[in-house]
C-alpha cells in the first residue's frame, strides 16, 4: 500500500497541484497491478514525503487493525488528516470502525472462506540461523542447568547464555581485537 502523488495543470498557463490516491499493488496472472483504493484529494500537508508517511502508516494501521506505533510524536493535524481519511475509508467499504477488516478485495475476485484457527496444524516447521543454531547446541550441553547449580540468578544466567552464544557467532571481533594489539 501506498500514497500516490499525481502532478496535474489544469491547463499551460495555470498552476501545478498534486492529488493524491491511497493505492496498492498486487501480482495478477504473473503481472503487476496497482488499484486505487481511496481517493485523498489535494491536501497541502501531504505535499511533504515525511506527512505522506505518517498518514500512510496510521492508515495501514486502522485498516489491518494493528496497534498503532510510534505515533504519539505525530502533529495532532497530520492524525487528525490520516484519521478522516479512515473515516472515509470505512464509509466507502461498508466497514465498522470498531472491526476493520483489510483491505477491500477486488469485486469479482472477491471469495470468503471460515477458517477454524484452532484447529489448524502446522507440520515440518523448519528455522536455521546461527542463533537457532546455538541455542540448540546450549540446550543440548544443560548451560542453563548447570549455571543454576552454581547459584547463579535467572537474568545472569540469561545474560551469560547470550555471551556465550555470542561469541560463538561473532567471534571475528575477538580475533580483530588481537590483531589490533600486536
Amino acid at each position: 500500500m501506498f500514497i500516490r502523488q499525481v502532478k496535474k495543470q489544469r491547463s499551460k498557463s495555470s498552476k501545478v497541484f498534486y492529488q493524491y490516491t491511497l493505492a496498492q499493488t498486487s501480482r495478477i496472472n504473473g503481472k503487476v497491478k496497482q488499484r486505487t483504493i481511496l481517493y485523498l484529494g489535494s491536501e497541502k500537508l501531504l505535499e511533504d514525503k515525511k506527512n505522506r508517511d505518517c498518514v500512510l502508516n496510521i492508515l495501514k494501521s486502522k485498516i489491518f487493525n494493528q496497534p498503532e506505533l510510534f505515533f504519539g510524536d505525530t502533529e495532532k493535524n497530520i492524525k487528525d488528516l490520516a484519521l478522516r481519511y479512515y473515516d472515509k475509508y470505512c464509509i466507502k467499504y461498508g466497514q465498522d470502525l470498531k472491526n476493520p477488516t483489510s483491505v477491500p478485495p477486488q469485486p469479482a475476485k472477491a471469495e470468503f472462506h471460515n477458517i477454524d484457527l484452532k484447529g489448524l496444524e502446522i507440520g515440518d516447521v523448519k528455522e536455521f540461523g546461527a542463533e537457532h543454531l546455538c541455542k540448540q547446541v546450549l540446550d543440548k550441553l544443560q548451560l542453563r542447568e548447570h549455571f543454576k547449580t552454581l547459584g547463579m540468578a535467572g537474568n545472569q544466567i540469561t545474560k551469560s547464555l547470550i555471551s556465550i552464544a555470542a561469541k560463538a557467532i561473532y567471534a571475528s571481533s575477538n580475533i580483530k581485537h588481537l590483531k589490533s594489539l600486536k
